[in-house]
């Protein structure tokens, strides 16, 4: 995909700006790191997470600070964070049944095959394609959709930072997360991806894939910004 023309960089910045003025309202700062470490170390730090993803673990993946974006929101103390790392690869899905997305540091001779659905063989992602993860927010902030809006803040900078084409994360394929996945978290696909071993983890998970093009996430950026009754905090 090309680059971003004048006009999406024009969208984005009053985006940011919205949520920024937003989050100021509300007493909350919002902090923009490359440093993985620094992030594997916040989220190692918190209480009830599912824990740090391989495929942000610097000590699992070849990460550089080009390739990499996280996000930090403060109150008092750490409420909220979010990260995006970003791959080029020709096809998403293999990626995954190699292994290579979740582990290129390390030469390993076990192999679990991650048992894809079906409908994950027709799925087609290339090019640059950021992969989120590590969701947190604190107990005391849940419910407030926190975690849509600035995980759709962090995707509309990843487009301008990395150029992103496309921005995929899995998810637990359940129904509640699905009507989330399609709702307010703001991706309009998701697909069951793989049952069983799931390497991130290493255990055995049953989850589903939710993805979106730079133009699904300027056109909800957009729609955002032309409402009448904005998303809020």
């Amino acid at each position: 995909m090309p680059r971003p023309t004048a006009g999406e960089l024009a969208l984005i910045q009053r985006y940011i700006d919205l949520v920024r003025e937003r989050a100021d309202a509300r007493g909350l700062s919002i902090h923009l790191d490359n440093d993985a470490q620094a992030f594997v170390s916040f989220l190692s730090a918190q209480e009830e997470t599912h824990g740090v993803s391989a495929i942000h673990d610097p000590g699992h993946c070849y990460i550089t600070p080009d390739d990499f974006l996280w996000m930090r929101i403060d109150d008092d103390c750490g409420v909220f964070c979010h990260a995006i790392r970003m791959i080029r690869t020709d096809d998403l899905i293999a990626e995954v049944v190699t292994h290579r997305l979740f582990d290129n540091l390390n030469v390993s001779w076990r192999f679990d095959d991650v048992d894809l659905y079906p409908e994950a063989h027709k799925i087609r992602l290339g090019g640059r394609i950021g992969i989120g993860g590590g969701l947190w927010v604190h107990k005391q902030y849940r419910g407030r959709d926190y975690s849509a809006l600035f995980r759709k803040l962090l995707r509309v900078m990843a487009v301008r930072r990395f150029r992103m084409d496309h921005y995929a994360t899995f998810i637990l394929n359940t129904h509640n997360r699905r009507a989330w996945v399609l709702g307010s978290y703001g991706s309009p696909n998701a697909t069951p991806l793989l049952r069983g071993y799931y390497p991130p983890y290493d255990r055995q998970l049953d989850v589903q894939l939710a993805y979106a093009t730079r133009r699904d996430i300027l056109m909800r950026a957009q729609q955002e910004l032309e409402s009448s009754d904005p998303t809020t905090l």
